[in-house]
C-alpha cells in the first residue's frame, strides 16, 4: 500500500500504533477529528491492504507490515499531508521532539475532556501520563525542565475529570518535584506541593488524605514565604482550595475571585471554580449565591 496514494491509511496506522490500545471506529472518529466516512474508507483500504483485521467486537487491530507503512507516513515531508493535533503529537514524538508532543497531546486531551468524548479523552490522558512519568529529564536544559514542571502541573489539573488517574498523576507530581528540587527551583516546589494537596479534595479512595493535605500545608507556607505578587496569582486556587478544605470559606471566596480573574483561566479553571465557589456559599447559608453561582456556570458551559 502506498501512503503517496492512501495518506489517511498511513496516518491512521500510524495513530493505532502509537496509543497501543484497542480501539473502535468511534475511538477513531474523536482521535483524528474525522468524519466518520473518512475513518470507515481508511480503515477499509488497510484492511483489504492486509494490515488491519476486525475482531468481532468492532475493535481493529494492526498486523503484520502495519509498522513499516506507518513509519513511511511518518517520514514523508509534512507539506504534502494535513492532519489535526493528534497527528502532530505523533509526528513530533517521531522526531524526537517528546516534550513539544506531550505538549500538543496536553492541549488535545483538554479539548476532548471540554467536549465530553470521555474514551478518547481518557486514552490520551493515560498516554500523556505516562510520557511525563518516563520523559528522560537528567540532562536536560533548565527551560525544558521548567516546561516540564508546568505541563506536569497543568496536567494534573484533569484528574478532576478523571477521577480513576488521580495515582497516576499524583506519582508524576512526586517525579516533577524531585527534579525541582535537584535544581533549586523553590516556587516550582511549592506549586507542586499545593497541587499534590489539591488532590485530596477529589471524591477517591485519597479524599481528605491526611498526608495530602500536610504536603500541601507546606505548599501553603512556602507560598507565604515567597508572597510576591506572580506566586500568589498561580497559587490562588490551590490556596482557594485549601482553605476550603480547612473550612475557611470567606478566605477560601477571596483566592476563588483571584482565581477567577487569573490569565491562565480555562474552561476546567471554570468549572471547578462554579463548584467550590457555590459550595462555600452553601456551606455558609448563602443558598441564593450558591444557586446563582451554579445557574451562571451552566450558562456559559451551554454558550462555550
Amino acid at each position: 500500500m502506498s501512503v503517496k496514494s492512501h495518506p489517511d491509511a498511513g496516518a491512521l496506522l500510524a495513530l493505532l500504533l502509537f496509543f497501543n490500545a484497542r480501539l473502535d471506529d468511534t475511538l477513531l472518529c474523536s482521535l483524528t477529528e474525522w468524519e466518520s466516512k473518512r475513518v470507515e474508507a481508511a480503515v477499509n483500504r488497510l484492511v483489504e491492504a492486509g494490515l488491519l483485521t476486525r475482531e468481532p467486537d468492532g475493535m481493529l487491530n494492526p498486523q503484520a507490515g502495519a509498522e513499516r507503512a506507518a513509519r513511511a507516513w511518518l517520514v514523508a515531508p509534512e507539506s504534502e499531508f494535513q492532519f489535526g493535533t493528534c497527528f502532530s503529537c505523533i509526528r513530533r514524538a517521531n522526531r524526537g521532539e517528546q516534550l513539544e508532543a506531550l505538549a500538543d497531546l496536553h492541549l488535545f486531551c483538554r479539548r476532548l475532556a471540554e467536549r465530553a468524548e470521555e474514551d478518547a479523552a481518557i486514552l490520551c490522558y493515560d498516554r500523556l501520563l505516562a510520557g511525563l512519568a518516563r520523559l528522560p529529564m537528567r540532562h536536560a536544559p533548565a527551560e525544558n525542565i521548567r516546561r516540564y514542571i508546568a505541563l506536569c502541573l497543568d496536567a494534573q489539573a484533569l484528574t478532576f475529570y478523571f477521577l480513576r488517574a488521580v495515582d497516576a498523576a499524583i506519582l508524576m507530581l512526586f517525579r516533577a518535584r524531585g527534579i525541582a528540587h535537584a535544581i533549586g527551583d523553590l516556587r516550582s516546589i511549592a506549586l507542586i506541593n499545593l497541587a499534590i494537596g489539591s488532590m485530596g479534595g477529589r471524591p477517591t479512595d485519597r479524599h481528605n488524605s491526611p498526608r495530602l493535605h500536610a504536603i500541601m500545608r507546606r505548599g501553603v507556607a512556602s507560598t507565604n514565604i515567597l508572597g510576591d505578587e506572580d506566586i500568589l496569582e498561580q497559587a490562588s486556587l490551590y490556596l482557594g482550595i485549601y482553605h476550603f478544605m480547612e473550612g475557611r470559606y470567606i478566605e477560601a471566596l477571596a483566592h476563588f475571585a483571584q482565581a477567577g480573574h487569573a490569565p491562565t483561566a480555562w474552561e476546567l479553571r471554570q468549572d471547578l471554580l462554579t463548584i467550590y465557589t457555590s459550595t462555600c456559599c452553601a456551606y455558609m447559608a448563602d443558598f441564593d449565591a450558591a444557586i446563582s453561582i451554579v445557574s451562571t456556570g451552566w450558562r456559559n458551559a451551554k454558550l462555550s
